[in-house]
């Protein structure tokens, strides 16, 4: 058994025999409070994974058992949220509205914040951004009343100030605005805001930045900075991201590189799923500076985030731009089997879009490569993908211009130059990326438009020096020196071939250290696997470690429950017994009064007869136990509660029944007089009685009658 499941196990015992014991029980207000509690947590939990149905269930028990209007009111709250999670904004809206008329929220602060936060939210959603930021700043004015409020006052408000963040940055509004109003903020501070005042400069910072108002940006991200933050990585992540993603608008790479870095670390420390966003932006950010090893060592890491590795989409993606990064360093191969990868998941997605990124992806590496064959195979594996129905026909227009240029320069490269004329290349600079652009150019050079390809080329490649991409500047230097010696143009052909000379220097040195670095990627890698051998070793015996002490402590947990058991079990029996006992003792003891209450009344009758003279009628008076009936029925009722005294009596083969009653009264603890009482005989006739018994018995004169009577009873088995 797996120790999850064992886990599984104990735990869910545990569970039943708790209920096992509460079921009875009345509930007190304190398990009511638990009951609360327990409820609130779950939907919490529900409401973060948006799990509609279990929450509508689970609200409106909450609402069952609440005893006073505010816990009502909170499991309405969780009730129309799971609205909200279905994505039911206007129906989420119309429950908050009659929510508001029903119930006077400002006596309850934490559930108004709630409340306009839900609502706000539902406006966002709507693209109502300008009614949502006026209730989001509604929640930063809250008061709150207890210690309980603070916190979920406090959650809301944070959240508030992020939300009008996004406000301002999606919704179409004016991000400056947005700063202004923070700065403002930040100047009337309330009791909520004050201690955000460093969250609320942030926020200032990035809208400004994001309104292209740098200078102003980074001196309020200069300020924060240096004020005190809380310890939290969310925290570390939002503001060295937020910076970072300014720097990069202005275009200063180290700096964004150096507070994205810092971002990345507060993620990985958080597993956060930002993370796979911001290592996407350092990868290109290290590949626009010629960092080989770094930005290898990010896609490799990117490739195996949690948030990629589950989504096949993204895998595709991800190798996509794998296989960019290894053109970029002139590896073909290396991004040939990046692209084969992306376009495997791409097929498991069934993503139309990702799969038509990969097969084109594959088109422009063929034609990198110079392989007409694989130029061949997958433009007609594209081609149904042409085919299909869409909404958007000028997206199916761009990729039939697409795949015609790929066609063209088929058809050039295999000397089908007439058909290439009839090709429509209707294509302008802004219907292609860059590198669609330079096969369009190779296109009209081959066709003797030199003039087209130079304002073709000249319109990509200061963004592919100030990207550094050298592998295609190569091609580009080339293609343009050609173009302006066949128009007569020395200078500009002299000053390209010259570029050309030198990028193809710098690309045998990129080619080169890439080389060195992917064998120290390779060698990095085995030692890698070799310390993982050695980790994967020392976990499997601390795992069977682990394993031996977990089955330990479960056999050690069953044995405890099942003595514990048992040990009740004996209790309840021995309870039972001696009840039983009690019973059968008092039913004997009742008997016996009940005899000797007879025969005091035959007693009394005989002395009144004596003086009446009529001793022959006194004759005639029964005395108890005198007769067979009376007798067995002692005789029952005692065996009940000593089965195995008579038996043990028969031993003794001289005594007589009558003894063997007298025997079983002085096991009962009676007195002579009681005897004399219950039997109907004199004091003098039980005397002389207990002086025969002790003969049969061959006892000593200092022996004890009560006590060897005693002793003949525990001879045998107690009953049970």
């Amino acid at each position: 058994m797996k120790p999850s499941v064992t886990s599984f196990f104990i735990i869910s015992l545990f569970i039943l025999l708790f209920c096992n014991c509460q079921k009875y029980k009345q509930p007190s207000s304190s398990e009511i409070d638990k009951s609360i509690k327990y409820f609130q947590e779950i939907c919490d939990s529900l409401v973060y994974n948006h799990n509609t149905d279990s929450l509508r269930i689970i609200a409106k028990q909450l609402e069952k058992i609440a005893p006073e209007e505010e816990t009502v009111l909170l499991a309405k709250l969780y009730y129309i949220t799971a609205f909200f999670n279905a994505e039911k904004y206007e129906t989420t809206i119309e429950h908050i509205g009659q929510l508001e008329k029903k119930y006077n929220l400002k006596q309850y602060p934490d559930k108004l914040a709630r409340t306009l936060y839900l609502k706000a939210r539902c406006f966002q959603s709507l693209k109502q951004n300008g009614k949502a930021i006026q209730l989001y700043k509604q929640i930063l004015n809250i008061n709150p009343v207890s210690s309980q409020d603070s916190s979920v006052i406090s959650k809301n408000g944070k959240d508030a100030l992020l939300q009008i963040t996004n406000c301002y940055l999606t919704g179409n509004m004016n991000s400056k605005e947005g700063a202004d109003y923070f700065i403002t903020l930040q100047d009337s501070l309330t009791w909520l805001t004050k201690p955000l005042k460093r969250d609320i400069i942030i926020y200032a910072a990035y809208l400004y930045g994001c309104n292209e108002d740098l200078k102003h940006s980074f001196k309020l991200f200069d300020k924060a900075f240096e004020m005190p933050a809380d310890s939290s990585y969310e925290t570390r992540f939002r503001d060295y991201s937020y910076a970072g993603t300014i720097y990069i608008v202005a275009d200063s790479i180290n700096k964004a590189i150096e507070h994205l870095e810092k971002a990345a670390d507060a993620g990985r420390k958080m597993s956060y799923s930002g993370l796979t966003y911001t290592l996407t932006i350092l990868t290109q950010l290290y590949q626009s500076i010629g960092e080989f090893d770094k930005t290898l060592e990010l896609y490799q890491e990117l490739s195996n985030t949690k948030d990629i590795t589950t989504d096949d989409y993204r895998l595709a993606m991800t190798e996509i731009s794998f296989s960019d990064f290894y053109y970029d360093w002139g590896m073909i191969e290396e991004a040939m089997r990046h692209n084969q990868k992306a376009r495997e998941y791409a097929m498991k997605s069934k993503n139309n879009f990702v799969i038509q990124q990969s097969l084109f992806s594959k088109l422009f590496l063929s034609v990198q490569n110079d392989n007409t064959d694989s130029l061949k195979f997958y433009l007609n594996i594209i081609t149904p993908y042409l085919n299909l129905k869409k909404k958007d026909d000028q997206t199916l227009n761009y990729l039939q211009k697409v795949y015609n240029l790929y066609l063209g320069y088929l058809y050039y490269k295999t000397g089908r130059t007439d058909e290439l004329k009839n090709i429509q290349l209707s294509l302008d600079e802004n219907d292609l990326n860059p590198g669609n652009n330079l096969i369009l150019a190779k296109l009209q050079y081959e066709l003797g438009n030199y003039n087209i390809c130079i304002n073709r080329l000249e319109l990509i490649v200061k963004d592919y020096e100030k990207k550094n991409k050298v592998w295609a500047l190569k091609d580009m230097y080339l293609l343009l020196a050609r173009s302006y010696a066949n128009i007569h143009h020395a200078s500009e052909s002299v000053s390209y071939y010259e570029k050309y000379h030198q990028t193809e220097r710098l690309y045998t040195k990129r080619i080169l250290n890439s080389e060195i670095a992917k064998f120290k990627v390779k060698y990095e890698t085995l030692a890698k696997e070799k310390e993982n051998l050695a980790l994967k070793h020392d976990l499997e015996k601390n795992r069977n470690h682990i394993q031996i002490s977990v089955l330990t402590i479960i056999i050690l947990i069953f044995l405890s429950l099942f003595i514990f058991y048992k040990n009740q079990l004996n209790i309840t029996k021995r309870k039972l017994t001696e009840s039983k006992l009690t019973h059968k003792e008092k039913d004997i003891m009742t008997f016996i009064n009940h005899i000797k209450l007879l025969n005091s009344q035959k007693s009394e009758l005989e002395e009144k007869l004596e003086n009446v003279n009529s001793r022959q009628e006194t004759n005639e008076i029964p005395v108890r136990l005198s007769t067979t009936s009376d007798e067995a029925e002692f005789r029952s009722i005692f065996t009940l509660r000593y089965p195995h005294f008579f038996p043990s009596l028969h031993k003794y083969p001289n005594i007589t029944k009558s003894e063997e009653i007298l025997c079983a009264l002085i096991l009962l603890n009676q007195g002579n007089n009681d005897i004399a009482a219950f039997l109907g005989i004199s004091y003098e006739s039980v005397l002389k009685a207990r002086y025969r018994l002790r003969k049969k018995l061959n006892l000593k004169k200092d022996a004890v009658l009560d006590h060897i009577i005693k002793e003949i009873s525990e001879e045998s088995p107690k009953t049970v």
